[in-house]
């Protein structure tokens, strides 16, 4: 039997499912318990091994899962605050530890740490300017 190329059902269902999973985290802090800020620092969990395991465009429909299961369970400020906290550094996190070359020897050579710990605050910068932009204008 030959080997298909590309993602199977499977794998979609199992990005469907790590999507709604790290949603429920996120919307945990809904509940007011105090656990829940744990929930919360993990809900990014299941969209990095998602990626890690089975490639970004998974890790992509399995954010874009997040996003929907948020945008029901709240409004779309949540679930745009959601994708880009949660699913944005999963999905570039993926697709840049997953990067490999073959060098002249034969060896495989990954994509160095540093730059995608770079990247990773590069997306925190952005998003605290993002931030103090939209609020700048209002007081308290």
């Amino acid at each position: 039997m030959a080997k298909r190329k590309g993602f199977m059902p499977k794998e979609v269902l199992i990005a469907i499912a790590a999507g709604l999973l790290s949603a429920t985290l996120a919307l945990s802090v809904a509940s007011g318990a105090a656990v829940s800020v744990l929930f919360v620092y993990l809900a990014p969990l299941p969209l990095m091994l998602l990626g890690l395991g089975f490639g970004s465009l998974i890790a992509a429909i399995g954010a874009t899962a997040g996003l929907l299961a948020v945008f029901a369970g709240s409004n779309w400020f949540a679930s745009l605050v959601f994708v880009l906290i949660n699913g944005l550094p999963a999905v570039l996190v993926s697709h840049l530890a997953l990067r490999s070359q073959t060098a002249e020897d034969g060896t495989v050579e990954w994509f160095p740490p540093g730059p995608i710990l770079a990247a990773l605050a590069g997306i925190g910068a952005a998003l605290f300017v993002a931030a103090a932009i939209t609020s700048g204008g209002s007081e308290g």
